[in-house]
């Protein structure tokens, strides 16, 4: 269902030539000297056409002083049209940005303009407008000529590795299995259901790819087969002249209180339809990260920005799940085992009068576990849990599942601090049926979605 092809994230030249432009040398000290690490502006693109989101750029200063790239960043927001900087009536289009690696403008350029000429000799430096695309090769050069000055970027390495290893170009084929094995029959109802969804949650205007790669704006819907029930139908529908066209559909569990969760947004994995993503993000309590399917990315798309703090609901569907058995739910451990036990922690160990260790059982009833499986597809996980409360039967598309609540993520020093998860899986899965204190262990699809307030109420089954 996704009809645009994956873009890989580009580099722009801005230049910036502070006698004539509405950002100053004081502006740009203010900046530097209050957010020391990193800052955010926005700047206006000539070649708005060919840049999206995630695009990165380097920051030529031009014209008087020490010239050559000051700065480095990314682009976090598409383009968008704006009045002039400069007050003439004409209108620009400007990106967000987050700016980093900022040089004291009174001391030379990290790259100076005679180094970017010797280097890439083909590109006036100095000269021609803000916003201009590198070619891959230029791009190259320049990413070489930064990394032998300043050694490799490690966080921006491990961002690409994330980046190049996410699958940008998936559907929710896979994802349907959470409702029906039968991948093909589960298709044909949720595109039957598609129409006849009224509820619009919202909409957006987004910049996405045509065919050719180029971007253009378009309203992107978001409909949803009732989100008073505890699994709904989320559908996106993008606007054109001649017709609407059906991104995507998915199912989508609501949670069960919409307790949110505070995290910092650390990567956002885009589809290549431009309005879809997995979030990945770090606990703000302890940093351990989670990943999952933004129901609603394609409404938020414009408000994420990277190392900022948000609240999110998250969720999760399961593609299997089952109840572990009372003989799995222990670890035997020998008496050399234990004994290696007991030297690390002697006060809490079991041990005979004379001190010699015992052998022991591990109980696994309590333990918590969420971990990614494919790094092409981060939101899909292994999981273990105990569940933490009653387990209610619910219907959707005509099928059976329970949902129940169980834990995300565990605080160690207090369970009433835990953060619970709401569960929604096949009752087929299962050999009998669940109850509260049972522990599980599944593969789970994680979902999220930005909190908000108003909610709608939930209708009883």
């Amino acid at each position: 269902m996704n009809k645009t092809k994956h873009k890989d994230r580009q580099v722009f030249i801005l230049r910036w030539k502070p006698a004539i432009s509405s950002f100053s040398l004081d502006d740009y000290r203010e900046c530097i000297r209050d957010f020391p690490d990193w800052w955010e502006g926005n700047w206006s693109v000539y070649e708005y056409e060919k840049a999206h989101k995630g695009d990165k750029f380097y920051m030529v200063r031009v014209g008087e002083g020490n010239t050559g790239i000051v700065f480095r960043g990314q682009f976090e927001s598409d383009p968008y049209e704006g009045d002039d900087w400069a007050g003439t009536d004409k209108k620009r289009h400007y990106m967000d940005m987050i700016c980093f690696d900022s040089v004291d403008p009174d001391e030379p350029a990290h790259i100076t303009a005679e180094e970017l000429q010797k280097a890439i000799p083909e590109v006036d430096w100095m000269h021609g407008h803000s916003g201009v695309l590198l070619t891959d090769d230029q791009a190259r050069r320049l990413n070489q000529l930064w990394e032998d000055k300043f050694g490799p970027d490690e966080e921006a390495e491990a961002d690409d590795a994330a980046h190049e290893a996410f699958d940008p170009d998936q559907g929710h084929g896979a994802h349907l299995q959470c409702i029906d094995e039968d991948i093909d029959t589960i298709v044909s109802e949720a595109l039957e259901l598609v129409p006849k969804s009224k509820v619009v949650v919202g909409a957006n205007k987004l910049y996405l790819s045509d065919d050719e790669g180029l971007y253009e704006e378009r309203t992107v819907f978001m409909l949803s087969s009732d989100e008073g029930r505890p699994v709904t139908l989320r559908s996106l529908v993008v606007a054109k002249e001649d017709r609407n066209e059906l991104i995507s559909t998915v199912p989508y569990a609501n949670a069960a209180d919409n307790q949110a969760c505070m995290y910092v947004l650390k990567r956002i994995h885009e589809y290549s339809n431009g309005a879809e993503a997995v979030l990945t993000c770090a606990n703000l309590d302890d940093g351990e990260e989670v990943s999952f399917y933004d129901v609603e990315y394609a409404l938020n798309k414009d408000k994420y920005r990277p190392r900022y703090v948000y609240p999110f609901v998250i969720t999760a569907l399961a593609y299997n799940c089952k109840v572990v058995p009372e003989g799995e739910r222990t670890i035997e451990l020998d008496a050399e085992t234990a004994a290696r036990m007991h030297e690390a922690a002697q006060h809490t160990m079991p041990h005979e009068a004379d001190d010699h260790p015992m052998p022991m059982s591990i109980s696994t009833a309590e333990m918590v576990m969420c971990m990614p499986i494919d790094k092409r597809y981060p939101d899909d996980a292994e999981f273990c849990s105990p569940i933490v409360s009653a387990v209610r039967r619910v219907k959707f598309m005509g099928r059976n599942f329970y949902r129940m609540e169980v834990i995300l993520h565990r605080d160690s020093a207090d369970f009433d601090d835990d953060l619970p998860l709401t569960l929604v899986a096949r009752t087929d899965l299962f050999d009998r049926a669940p109850r509260k204190g049972d522990p599980i262990r599944a593969h789970i699809w994680l979902q999220g979605r930005l909190a908000t307030v108003d909610r709608p109420d939930e209708q009883q089954e």
